[in-house]
């Protein structure tokens, strides 16, 4: 990601919506590595810093940080859940409530 091209999402967007939690290492080598890990093999083969943005949007639009308020089952980072709780707690904020 260029530094200067890409300075609100590095310093403001990305440090928000998605934070690294493992104090040894940087914000840059753990976005690093979620986008060799996840964003190569995207759908759309997504440049770094599209993939980032699509990110930082898809977690704005579809209010993901509201993950650990919606009752009943609340999602705490650092717990461990089973898949369909995930699942249940994703549908929650994502869709339309008439759905």
């Amino acid at each position: 990601m260029s530094a200067t091209e890409n300075h609100g999402l590095r310093y403001y967007f990305l440090p928000v919506a998605w934070p690294q939690l493992i104090s040894h290492y940087s914000d840059m080598d753990f976005w690093e590595t979620e986008y060799n890990s996840h964003g190569t093999c995207s759908k759309n083969n997504l440049s770094q810093t599209e993939y980032f943005k699509k990110a930082y949007w898809m977690w704005y639009q579809y209010h993901a940080y509201q993950l650990s308020a919606i009752a009943p089952s609340p999602i705490y980072p650092g717990n461990y859940y089973y898949r369909i709780d995930l699942e249940n707690a994703i549908q929650r904020v994502t869709v339309p409530a008439s759905a």
